[in-house]
C-alpha cells in the first residue's frame, strides 16, 4: 500500500464525504467516491474484509461476520493512558499538523479526566487541536485530536492508545467524572 500526503483542507473534505459504519478509512471513502472496486484484503485485526457487490454506499469494504462485527475501537481516553502509566498528569504535549510538523506555540499538558490544559483552561484533544491549527493558518473543520498531540519522545496519543490496546489492556469504564 502506498502513502500520500494531503493537506488539512483535503482531509476535511474527505472526512465530510465519509459514511459512518461503511467507510472505515479515508481509502474506503476515496474508493467509493471514485468508483474503484475494492479487492478482498485482511484488516489489522486479522478478520477478512470482503468487497460488497452492489454500487453506491455499500461499494466500500466492510468487515465480514465474525466475533469483531459491530465493535468499534474504543475512543482514546487520556484517563486510561494515565491510569495505565502510558502518560502522567501534567506531562507536556505538542500539537502537530497532519504532516507531523509542530504547531508554533502549540503546547498543552495532560489534565485530569480526558482533558488537556492550556493557559489554565481545559480542552478536549480535538477542540484544542482545531483551535491551534486554525491559529497557525490551517483551514480545517475537524480534527482527530489524538493524532495531533505528540509526547516528547515523538509518539502521538493515538499511537500510544493503539500500543496500549495491542498490549491487551482493556479500556476503563466511562463515568461522568472522567469525561
Amino acid at each position: 500500500m502506498r502513502q500520500i500526503l494531503v493537506d488539512d483542507a483535503v482531509y476535511a473534505a474527505i472526512a465530510r464525504q465519509a459514511l459512518p459504519f461503511v467507510d472505515r478509512e479515508p481509502n474506503d471513502t476515496l474508493r467509493r467516491l471514485l468508483g474503484v472496486a475494492a479487492a478482498p484484503s485482511v484488516d489489522d485485526a486479522g478478520g477478512q474484509r470482503v468487497a460488497a457487490t452492489s454500487g453506491g454506499a455499500t461499494a466500500a469494504t466492510r468487515p465480514a461476520a465474525g466475533p469483531r462485527r459491530g465493535r468499534r475501537v474504543p475512543r482514546v481516553r487520556l484517563s486510561a493512558l494515565v491510569a495505565d502509566g502510558w502518560l502522567t498528569r501534567g506531562q507536556p504535549l505538542v500539537c502537530v499538523d497532519s504532516s507531523g510538523t509542530p504547531v508554533p506555540g502549540g503546547g498543552a499538558t495532560v489534565g485530569t479526566g480526558n482533558k488537556l490544559v492550556r493557559n489554565g483552561q481545559w480542552y478536549s484533544m480535538s477542540r484544542l487541536a482545531i483551535e491551534l491549527l486554525r491559529a497557525a493558518g490551517h483551514e480545517i473543520e475537524a480534527a482527530r485530536g489524538p493524532a495531533h498531540w505528540r509526547t516528547a519522545d515523538g509518539r502521538t496519543l493515538l499511537e500510544l492508545w493503539r500500543a496500549r490496546l495491542a498490549a491487551g489492556e482493556t479500556p476503563l469504564a466511562v463515568n461522568s467524572n472522567s469525561v
